[in-house]
């Protein structure tokens, strides 16, 4: 909780990494995770950890890649929360999030949690991009109708 509201930093996926940075610098970590479905979870502290990374080269280059993939998704949600108005936030997160039919796998209040604002802004803002016909709303689902379109509105800001 941020000021008395969830934000959210990072959705992460089955195979995931988290709290490794903190405990690999022996600091505490800022912030929760929090499952939004059923998960498995294993835990290990800064030695097991090490020894792990050390004798195991393929976990270590597990672990590599997915603090690569976990940088560069903190990267993108620095371009998201800095791309512009709300729209253009929107279509970041959008384009980024839309597999390949165009279909974006976020509610509508994950998208404001991750944007950092109220879900109702989102709604609006997600009724201007349908109304210029950038995206399609259904229930539970938007889907991304004109990538270019989204990608000129973000990249212009």
């Amino acid at each position: 909780m941020l000021s008395g509201r969830r934000v959210t930093l990072q959705l992460l996926k089955a195979g995931d990494v988290f709290g490794d940075v903190p405990l690999l610098l022996g600091e505490a970590e800022p912030f929760d995770a929090r499952a939004v479905s059923d998960a498995t979870v294993l835990s290990l502290d800064a030695a097991s950890l090490f020894a792990m990374l050390a004798t195991r080269p393929r976990v270590a280059q597990r672990w590599m890649v997915s603090l690569a993939e976990r940088m560069a998704g903190l990267q993108q949600r620095l371009v998201d929360l800095l791309a512009g108005d709300l729209e253009a936030q929107l279509a970041s997160v959008l384009l980024q999030r839309a597999d390949a039919r165009g279909d974006v796998a976020l509610s509508q209040k994950q998208m404001a949690e991750l944007l950092g604002v109220q879900r109702t802004s989102v709604q609006r803002a997600l009724k201007q991009l349908e109304d210029a016909q950038l995206v399609k709303i259904a229930y539970r689902r938007v889907t991304v109708l004109d990538g270019p379109g989204l990608l000129t509105l973000f990249a212009t800001e």
